[in-house]
């Protein structure tokens, strides 16, 4: 269960401390348990029900597991709880959902489950009152599903919320229980104090989980781009050693993002996000240009130039790089607030002639440069101009404009690197360094060369 929020967390072996609340049957402790081997585990849970569940579950893992028995609250006392009646509740689940239970009651508006509670008063207590009790100095993660008492669970942290990394909760968005906090309090809350929602939500169902990471200071060497890696099938079987290189020298990110058919990639410190966030999809392409062997390549280059609007709480600068292509040597992208860049030296005709289809104004503007090195640090909000740029002339999508303006539609008819390269030659020239590496498309990974970074496409390789 605790799979896709494992994706957020670069760094499973530091040791840790991790709040299970609202834990049920103390099994997500358990996979917390595995999957953190220096973590200690509380896991809080008030619900008579499930207790001996609990304890029994946790029987081999007290080393590193502690139940702490009792609601949580924004008050140390008493409280009432309304446990769910699992022979009279009405659901698909076959221990009759006793997670459903809350100290709030049912307002019987959820007509996939028809709740029965019982009523009892339980102990109740704050969790900074319990952090100070079992000397706890900081809680590094808080995994919470407390059925609608979300808020006033981190109210009750008082001011070791600050100390806080990750916070998975699941949020309501319409109300299930009377007098629960929904969604958008939550969030505000939750933003307020420091943090940055993680992962899209639909927002168009009852309930779905929620991540949220603790902003960080970007005065640092460290985070001040994030990394995209867009991943086809002509790479899934070298992406994860790409990604090796990549955390290796690449120098200066926050996040690696893949982006993906659908999110059943994962590589360990890589956030995957489906092609099904974007606003178009290969279907996209397919009614533009056809059914052809290219449409991939097309889709593609939309995905890098759309990922600084679509993915939640990305940064404005975004390092794209192709899933072929390897960092050999640290290298650095930004100085004195500068991008820097690569170039190539190809010349393909058709690029240029999509550019100015776009827009008159867009032309080549060095002969011997070239934005085609398999990488590119783009910023969003140079981007967003294009695009309104265009959109505004069109009067379309930039997705439509962009690929409405392809003629050759089956070979290399359009560059998204070309395009934001000589755009920002052009408009933005103080805003960039061009910086030359020593790269080379190669058809092995053992390349002999002294090169800052190769190219190992798949049609060229031999290993």
């Amino acid at each position: 269960m605790i799979e896709n929020f494992l994706r957020y967390i670069p760094d499973k072996t530091k040791e840790c401390v991790i709040f299970d609340v609202g834990s049920r049957d103390c099994l997500q402790s358990i996979e917390f348990y595995n999957q953190f081997p220096n973590a200690k585990i509380y896991a809080f849970e008030c619900n008579p029900n499930t207790l001996d569940i609990c304890r029994k579950n946790i029987e081999n893992y007290k080393d590193r597991i502690i139940l702490i028995e009792g609601a949580v609250c924004d008050y140390d006392g008493e409280i009432m709880f309304y446990p769910i009646n699992q022979k009279k509740t009405i659901t698909t689940w076959k221990d009759g959902n006793p997670g459903a239970s809350s100290i709030f009651k049912s307002n019987n508006t959820y007509k996939s489950e028809i709740y029965v509670q019982d009523e009892i008063k339980t102990n109740c207590h704050r969790l900074d009152s319990v952090m100070k009790k079992y000397d706890i100095k900081n809680v590094d993660i808080i995994w919470m599903d407390l059925q609608g008492a979300e808020l006033l669970a981190l109210k009750g942290l008082g001011d070791y919320l600050n100390t806080v990394r990750y916070i998975h909760t699941e949020v309501e968005h319409k109300e299930i229980y009377t007098g629960q906090v929904l969604f958008n309090e939550l969030n505000e809350y939750i933003l307020a104090n420091g943090f940055n929602l993680k992962n899209k939500l639909s927002k168009n169902i009852w309930s779905e989980d929620a991540i949220y990471e603790r902003k960080t200071n970007h005065d640092e060497s460290e985070k001040l781009f994030d990394i995209i890696v867009p991943v086809g099938p002509n790479d899934a079987d070298i992406i994860k050693k790409q990604i090796e290189y990549t955390k290796k020298n690449i120098v200066g990110y926050r996040n690696i993002y893949l982006i993906y058919i659908n999110d059943t990639l994962q590589i360990d410190g890589c956030i995957t996000i489906s092609e099904s966030i974007f606003p178009f999809s290969i279907k996209t392409v397919e009614k533009l240009h056809g059914k052809l062997s290219r449409n991939g390549w097309y889709l593609q280059q939309l995905l890098k130039l759309y990922s600084g609007l679509v993915i939640p709480d990305i940064l404005d600068k975004y390092l794209v790089v192709d899933a072929d292509t390897f960092f050999l040597k640290p290298t650095v992208f930004i100085k004195d607030d500068k991008c820097l860049y690569n170039h190539g030296r190809e010349f393909n005709k058709p690029y240029f002639e999509h550019m100015s289809r776009l827009h008159p104004s867009f032309r080549r503007m060095d002969l011997y440069k070239s934005g085609i090195c398999h990488h590119m640090l783009f910023e969003t909000k140079y981007v967003v101009e294009i695009m309104f740029m265009l959109e505004s002339i069109h009067k379309d999508t930039f997705y439509n404009i962009f690929l409405k303006n392809v003629t050759d539609y089956n070979g290399s008819g359009a560059s998204e690197y070309e395009l934001y390269f000589n755009f920002m030659l052009d408009r933005y020239p103080n805003a960039i360094t061009i910086r030359p590496l020593k790269w080379c498309n190669s058809n092995t990974l053992n390349n002999g060369g002294d090169y800052d970074y190769i190219s190992y496409h798949w049609y060229m390789r031999n290993d």
